[in-house]
């Protein structure tokens, strides 16, 4: 298990950044786009603006400040544990944001949403919240950002978070036409947090660990 200590220290570096903010803007918007019926529940707004403006605590895992990345490269870093802390520390902070958005959201609406909505909303969470943060491991190695800001390259990294987000929902959509959907749900959910534990981490760990190298002069060459 990762460390308590760990995953305590990167909630807190994560809000020294300054990238919470993002959660801001779309925390005054999400309620009133929640009031369009065509949504099918007023929850999916919320749910995709939260992972949208924790866009970088996926994606960028490695470098959410500049010079991060060359921190690790000057300690004898256990990538396995730090990628299981971060991971850990970005899935509370996705539980904190996302309360917050269906709390706003349940607020604005017209009539209060009953328990079904409420529990089919858990359940998409726990669905996708594993899957996200295996493919997030994946984009950070893959394509470190220098900076973190509101440029073309941030919105283009946007566009990837919400095209992850619909692949990874896909799940839920077909398993949800089953008559006992919460149960499989729950054990889908349970095999995808099993395979993220035991074999993405690792696995992005190893590559981490291979191409540290190239990772960081990425972060040196990329665009601020």
């Amino acid at each position: 298990m990762a460390s308590r200590r760990l995953i305590g220290l990167e909630i807190r570096g994560a809000a020294s950044t300054g990238h919470l903010v993002r959660v801001l803007p779309l925390a005054a918007l999400t309620p009133f786009v929640s009031l369009w019926p065509q949504f099918g529940s007023p929850f999916i707004p919320g749910m995709v603006a939260a992972f949208l403006a924790l866009e970088p605590f996926y994606n960028n895992t490695l470098n959410m400040w500049p010079g991060q990345l060359t921190a690790y490269g000057l300690l004898p870093a256990d990538w396995i544990l730090y990628l299981r802390a971060k991971n850990c520390a970005t899935a509370l902070i996705t539980l904190g944001v996302v309360g917050l958005l269906m709390i706003l959201t349940a607020y604005m609406q017209p009539a209060t949403p009953g328990p079904g909505e409420a529990s089919a909303c858990a359940l998409y969470l726990l669905s996708v919240l594993f899957p996200m943060l295996s493919a997030g491991n994946v984009v950070s190695w893959q394509q470190p950002r220098a900076r973190i800001g509101w440029g073309l390259e941030d919105a283009a990294a946007g566009l990837v978070m919400l095209l992850i987000l619909g692949l990874v929902s896909l799940p839920y959509a077909l398993l949800s036409a089953l008559e006992q959907r919460e149960m499989f749900l729950v054990l889908y959910s349970c095999i995808a947090a099993a395979i993220w534990w035991f074999k993405a981490i690792p696995r992005a760990a190893g590559r981490i660990h291979e191409q540290f190298s190239t990772l960081w002069h990425k972060t040196q060459t990329s665009s601020p």
